[in-house]
């Protein structure tokens, strides 16, 4: 097996908001302790990151034989160029506000927020291009792993499936009754902060959360990726590994 790890860090103005509020120099100290793993990597960020980004992942990968970046812009992402217009329309219309559970929340005020969270699979996509051999693309929020963990024989390839997309998840099993209410609410099941998609299944999933977040703004109404991760599990369940776990035990899980 040949796992690949997949993370990304990109502004979207994040240290502004009036909620929620975040310094990216929290989101590098954290990121810190992903660019720590020892194994294959590909890095996606910003120009402004990229120095940083460097410095700190060759103290694990001095020759940087195991890592690629890959240095573009917001504007560049799929997910951007698909669903920036939609999304800023749909997100901004009275209709919309007048339907939301809560205004203070990231993913109900703010598209762009949800632009990156929906390209983590298109981070894969590209990845493999770029990786051909990896065997399972490994998702990882750059600021996922807020403690350190050993950088040694991670991920443990024995826990990988090979024939299912794994996802870490509060609750298996699970159900969503109402669609649009759970877009809304604060529930959630599957987590997006890691989770691990065979190469051979990543196409087939892009093409699924495609079709779910097409028919969520088309009904008027959009969540995080969590609320899409939910959806696009619950059409396919055979297609899907849930394992459940709290809040990132999975990275010590992986061990």
């Amino acid at each position: 097996m040949k796992p690949l790890i997949i993370t990304a860090l990109y502004d979207i103005g994040r240290s502004d908001w009036k909620d929620f509020a975040m310094s990216y120099h929290t989101y590098l100290h954290w990121m810190y302790n992903t660019l720590q793993l020892n194994c294959e990597m590909v890095i996606f960020t910003e120009p402004k990151f990229e120095e940083r980004i460097k410095e700190m992942r060759s103290e694990i990968d001095p020759t940087g034989e195991m890592t690629h970046y890959v240095i573009n812009h917001m504007e560049d992402l799929e997910a951007y160029k698909k669903w920036n217009g939609p999304l800023t329309q749909l997100m901004s219309s009275e209709d919309f506000k007048s339907r939301r559970h809560f205004d203070d929340v990231p993913e109900m005020n703010h598209p762009l927020y949800n632009i990156v969270m929906f390209n983590k699979v298109f981070f894969l996509k590209e990845a493999l291009k770029l990786k051909p051999d990896a065997t399972h693309l490994l998702w990882l929020d750059a600021g996922g792993i807020r403690e350190s963990i050993s950088t040694k024989n991670w991920p443990n390839i024995d826990k990988l499936d090979s024939s299912k997309i794994m996802q870490f998840s509060h609750n298996v099993p699970f159900d969503v009754p109402n669609p649009e209410w759970h877009s809304f609410s604060q529930v959630r099941h599957i987590q997006g902060t890691a989770f691990i998609c065979p190469s051979h299944m990543i196409d087939w999933y892009i093409a699924e959360i495609n079709n779910t977040i097409h028919d969520c703004i088309n009904q008027g109404y959009i969540g995080s990726d969590e609320k899409v991760f939910d959806l696009t599990y619950l059409k396919n369940p055979n297609r899907f590994n849930l394992v459940k776990q709290s809040w990132r035990e999975y990275y010590d899980w992986l061990l």
